[in-house]
């Protein structure tokens, strides 16, 4: 193809939603399943604890190394996806 010749962009597809609309949804959905999990894994150490599967010092162990890096993350996600909302007002 040389500089000359014409391109035909009518046979591209036309997106159905603007692509902030998609970024937000992605987004909302990435925040939602991040707290679910954080919400599983507490409701799990929670009953292992009450039904004496663990102890209270391998909750907090476990607490520890599965819960910080996805709180970071969750955080992370939610300070990113605010400071967007606050620059698009």
């Amino acid at each position: 193809m040389n500089n000359d010749e014409e391109i035909n962009i009518s046979s591209l597809p036309i997106p159905s939603s603007p692509p902030h609309r998609h970024r937000e949804n992605t987004r909302r959905t990435v925040a939602y399943w991040l707290l679910m999990l954080i919400s599983a894994i507490t409701t799990f150490l929670c009953i292992g604890v009450i039904c004496h599967l663990l102890n209270i010092e391998q909750a907090k162990d476990l607490a520890l190394i599965l819960l910080a890096p996805i709180v970071s993350v969750f955080g992370i996600v939610i300070g990113f996806f605010f400071g967007e909302e606050r620059k698009s007002c």
